[in-house]
């Protein structure tokens, strides 16, 4: 029962993990524009730390540490764009923690009661 629980609930998930992915990508996207080409760039630190030291990977990785809750927002202050960083910040947590979050828990348990009933 439990490995068809898990199989099930994987595969039941796919379509939250496709949305998942895209809204990460497109809030690192945003952040990373921000981030790259500012024409004061020079004047402030990165908005985040460099893991990879590639812009693109960078971003995406933060903003899926925004995802499950690990958030590095010291920089922002100093950016001259800070007011859309807050911005992208409160929306990119919003949807990711709590409706996407909200999301697979009400899949996993459908996929659980599916199961359960067979």
């Amino acid at each position: 029962m439990y490995v068809t629980l898990i199989k099930k609930t994987i595969w039941d998930s796919r379509y939250f993990m496709l949305m998942f992915v895209i809204c990460v990508c497109a809030f690192g996207n945003a952040v990373m524009i921000i981030d790259r080409f500012d024409s004061n760039a020079d004047q402030y630190e990165r908005l985040f730390p460099s893991a990879f030291n590639n812009s693109v990977f960078d971003s995406f990785i933060n903003q899926f540490m925004v995802g499950v809750g690990e958030f590095t927002y010291d920089n922002y202050e100093n950016n001259p764009s800070k007011s859309l960083l807050w911005m992208y910040f409160i929306a990119a947590t919003f949807l990711t923690q709590i409706v996407f979050f909200n999301m697979l828990i009400a899949v996993m348990a459908s996929s659980y009661e599916e199961v359960v009933e067979h």
